[in-house]
């Protein structure tokens, strides 16, 4: 029988699954993905692997090589004359409440292979549409003493 990855191998965020490309690094791929299972994270662990049919490749029987870690930030950077150009992601997105439009945004660029820009100069940073401003006050109570 012959699959494509993305339908075999993919994040679990919720009830959304998302194709997931990379392997393992016995394969002698550079985007190296898997399962561990570990829950390195104070967070809720979100995804649960099914029966495995192979421990060395993390093959499960129903639904294929669920993968939770791996490249986990990827950005490619150019040094132009004009200053810094660069795009990056973060592979498994920044939020863990699933509410947030943050929990699976960008593990679904880098499943599509897409990274977002990122901004260096302040009128960029200022132009950004999704920009959130968000100011802290420190006063004289505040001190630890």
């Amino acid at each position: 029988m012959s699959a494509r990855l993305g339908n075999v191998q993919f994040v679990r965020k919720e009830d959304r699954v998302i194709p997931m490309h990379g392997g393992a690094a016995f394969e002698g791929v550079l985007n190296v993905v898997g399962y561990s299972g570990a829950n390195a994270t104070l967070l809720p662990q979100s995804q649960q692997q099914g029966a495995l049919v192979s421990l060395g490749t993390g093959l499960t029987s129903q639904e294929g090589y669920l993968v939770d870690f791996g490249t986990s930030f990827l950005m490619v950077m150019e040094f132009t004359p004009q200053g810094p150009r660069a795009n990056a992601v973060l592979s498994y997105s920044q939020n863990a409440d699933p509410d947030s439009p943050r929990f699976v945004d960008q593990t679904e660029l880098f499943s599509g292979k897409q990274l977002r820009p990122i901004l260096f100069e302040k009128a960029d940073i200022l132009a950004d549409p999704a920009l959130v401003t968000t100011e802290l006050v420190v006063d004289n109570t505040s001190r630890l003493e």
